[in-house]
Formats: C-alpha cells, sequence, structure tokens
C-alpha cells in the first residue's frame, strides 16, 4: 500500500476524484488510526446507499424471485482466531482433543444473491460476548446475533419486498415468528432431524398425493425427482415443503434437498422456489470463499476491535463494487481484449491508477459523456 497507492500519478487521481490538494497518500498507520476513531455505523450507511440506489434504479428487477422478492441469503462465518484472548469481546472454544482454548471473532452476514453469482453485503452484525461478561451466562452466537440482524436489517429495508434464504439452524417457530412480523418470506433448509414431526407430517402428505404433487426433470447430466406438500402446521405457522432428490447421470450418485417455506407452492413456481433454496450457497462460494482467498477476510489488518469491524465492512464494500465490475457491461463494451481472470482486473485498474498519469480535461471529458451499465442476466 504505501508504494503502490503513494505513487505521483496515483496521487494526482486521488486529488482529481475527491477534490483535494494532498501531497501523498495516507499511510496505513493512518488509515488504522482512522479506523479506529470511525463509528462503524458510518461505513454501514455507505453500502445501505448504495443497495438502495441499485434498488431503485430497478437493477435487479429481473433477479427477483417470483418477480417480486430480493433473495436474501444469512449465514455466518468466522474472521480471526487467536491463541490468547486479543479483547472483552472474544468467543471461546475448547478443543476436545488438544484441550486448548481458542479465541475467536465471527459475523453473520446478510447478502443480497442472484442467479449469476452476486452475493452483495447488506447488512452486518458482529458475534461477540458483551463487555460485561457478568450479565450474560451464555456466549454469544448466530440464532442470537440473528434477531439483532433482522431488527437491522427491517430497520434499514423496511419496504423492501424480501426472502430470505437460510440453513436449517434457522428452521424454528423464532425465526418464522419474525419473518411473518416483518413480512418477510423465507425458504430454509428443511431436515427430518432438526423438525422431526413436521417432517414426518411432510412425508405422510407425499403418500396422500402421489401423482399431483411429483414432478420427474431430465436433462443430459442429471434427473430430478421433486416432490411437495402444502398446509404443513407448526406451531402456528401454515408451512409447506419441497423435496428434491437429484441423481448424477454418469456416476448414479443421489443428493436430497429439501426446504421449508412460507411461499404458497404450486405446479407454476415449485421449481423457482427450489432454486431460490439452492441459491443459498451463494453466500458462501461467492461471498465468503471469495473474499476469505481473494480479499484475505480472516487476516487481522490491525488488533484494534473498533478497526477490525471497518476494515471488514471496507472488504464488503469493496467486492460489492467489484461485483458491479465484473458483471457489469463496462469492461466488457470497453476491453478490446478481456482481462481474463477476475484478479486482474483489479491488477491492471491498480497499474493503470498507479503508473498512467490522466488528465483532469481527460477525467472531466469521459465524465461528460452518458453511461449507462446493465448487469448480465444470462
Amino acid at each position: 500500500m504505501t508504494f503502490l497507492l503513494r505513487t505521483t500519478n496515483f496521487v494526482s487521481h486521488l486529488n482529481q476524484v475527491c477534490k483535494t490538494e494532498i501531497p501523498t497518500a495516507a499511510h496505513g498507520d493512518t488509515l488504522n488510526n482512522l479506523l479506529c476513531k470511525l463509528p462503524i455505523e458510518a461505513l454501514e450507511s455507505i453500502l445501505k446507499k448504495m443497495v438502495v440506489r441499485l434498488i431503485r434504479s430497478r437493477v435487479f428487477e429481473s433477479y427477483r424471485l417470483l418477480n417480486k422478492y430480493y433473495l436474501v441469503a444469512i449465514d455466518g462465518t468466522g474472521l480471526h482466531s487467536y491463541n490468547k484472548s486479543h479483547c472483552a469481546n472474544c468467543l471461546t472454544f475448547n478443543s476436545k482433543k488438544t484441550g486448548k482454548t481458542r479465541y475467536q471473532h465471527h459475523v453473520l452476514e446478510a447478502k443480497l444473491i442472484t442467479p449469476t453469482g452476486m452475493a452483495l453485503s447488506i447488512a452486518t452484525e458482529f458475534i461477540e460476548n458483551p463487555n460485561d461478561k457478568a450479565k450474560e451466562t451464555k456466549q454469544d452466537c448466530e440464532t442470537k446475533a440473528f434477531y439483532r440482524l433482522a431488527a437491522k436489517l427491517k430497520r434499514m429495508f423496511p419496504r423492501m419486498p424480501i426472502c430470505l434464504t437460510m440453513d436449517a439452524l434457522y428452521a424454528g417457530k423464532p425465526v418464522f415468528d419474525i419473518c411473518v412480523e416483518n413480512k418477510w418470506k423465507f425458504i430454509i433448509n428443511f431436515k427430518k432431524d432438526d423438525m422431526k414431526n413436521a417432517y414426518e407430517e411432510f412425508e405422510s402428505l407425499i403418500k396422500n398425493h402421489q401423482i399431483k404433487n411429483r414432478k420427474e426433470i431430465k436433462t443430459e447430466r442429471l434427473r430430478q425427482h421433486f416432490e411437495w406438500a402444502t398446509q404443513i402446521d407448526y406451531k402456528g405457522h401454515t408451512l409447506h415443503a419441497i423435496r428434491c432428490i437429484e441423481t448424477d447421470n454418469k456416476t448414479n450418485e443421489t443428493v436430497t434437498f429439501a426446504w421449508l417455506t412460507n411461499l404458497s407452492v404450486n405446479q407454476e413456481n415449485f421449481i423457482l422456489i427450489a432454486k431460490g433454496g439452492r441459491l443459498r450457497w451463494t453466500i458462501e462460494n461467492q461471498g465468503f470463499n471469495v473474499q476469505k482467498n481473494g480479499y484475505h477476510l480472516e487476516h487481522p489488518y490491525t488488533q484494534n476491535t473498533q478497526a477490525q469491524k471497518n476494515f471488514y465492512r471496507l472488504c464488503q464494500i469493496a467486492h460489492f463494487i467489484n461485483q458491479l465490475v465484473e458483471f457489469g457491461s463496462l469492461l466488457k463494451n470497453s476491453l478490446a481484449h478481456p482481462p481474463g481472470s477476475k484478479k486482474n482486473i483489479s491488477m491492471l485498474l491498480l497499474i493503470e491508477l498507479s503508473t498512467i498519469a490522466i488528465s483532469t480535461a481527460q477525467i472531466e471529458a469521459w465524465c461528460s459523456v452518458p453511461t449507462r451499465i446493465s448487469l448480465n442476466t444470462a
């Protein structure tokens, strides 16, 4: 950072964009000092404005589930791990094998996901123990953090039609109650061991509708057997369930997927709802895995807890912008030769900003041309 982002050309471009006259870009230590003091809500408000702007511009219109709901995946991940206590907020995990204690920081994330592979952060809740541990007998966890994240999500996007997609950890009455109260739909992984009575009722209903609620879909690669049941009563909630038994034609291996939802399921929409359930993996694959391998999400850029949270949100903003570049039409229409891998896009931009001089007049000329950036919907 000290070398690449402090060249004469980069500082010149930074001044042109920010309308400043600084002699050099900030040192990494200066940035860290700023992030130690910056309220964590500041960067979160930037993410919210980015999402709202794109929604109002109808950028995600073609991605909406059943032409109505924005699909939002909820999942947690680990960030930092230490051999000794890092701060008063650390979660503690004891190894049964070694008997040693690890001190960790986790986060619960809400990401807007699309069938094309986008996973855009829209809300974050850090999973951490309170400073005053005397008031709490149990550690913070994903389920506790979900209640806080749900309240934040509703507060940030009060009128946004949302369908949450989550794993089986969240299959339970408290989560269902929150979704109904917030007027959200949900698609949650459905496992027999977690909801035994509801699953038995599902299987009983399937047997009673052997022909009506079943469908076989065959492709060159897969055989998919779908079956669904409606009007499953669970602690005051009327739910519906879909199961997909998928067989690979080459290996003959079979995998079973099942989802519980409060969306009405019928012959016309069961495949779309099932696809929405399958898209939950986007937050893991195109979300956390990309950020851990390409953005070094788990690297502690600082030891200060406040700054760590701000570095995390900077990572979410960076990944958000890079996805718009990657999936958008701007580079595709501008570059004579494709950049190759995704990493090359960032590398080329960094090289250009650091080494090539671009005049203020040229930048103003580019900005004066009306530009519309569309996303790939394939």
